[in-house]
């Protein structure tokens, strides 16, 4: 069995959270897209996905700036531990 993920399936939870991380920190997906070497739709797309899988919005979009939610902040302050809470296994990536 091939396990190759191509670039338009979802990706798992570790690197979708490392795309918001980056996000967050950076306050902004170019930034971010930039240093992870995505294009700025293809980590717009990561973080939507990310909160699909959380069911709840991260980040404050405006045309101006990106701000974090409660969510978003709560996200990043509990970080790995949360995405095991919500059943997701990190670990599963990294094998």
């Amino acid at each position: 069995g091939n396990s190759r993920i191509d670039e338009s399936s979802i990706l798992g939870p570790t690197t979708l959270y490392q795309v918001f991380a980056e996000v967050a920190y950076g306050g902004s997906f170019t930034g971010a897209a930039q240093r992870l070497g995505l294009s700025r739709a293809s980590a717009s797309k990561h973080v939507s996905q990310l909160e699909q899988l959380m069911g709840a919005r991260l980040f404050a979009r405006t045309t101006k700036q990106v701000s974090m939610t409660p969510a978003g902040n709560a996200l990043l302050r509990e970080g790995e531990g949360l995405l095991l809470q919500y059943g997701i296994d990190s670990d599963a990536t990294c094998k």
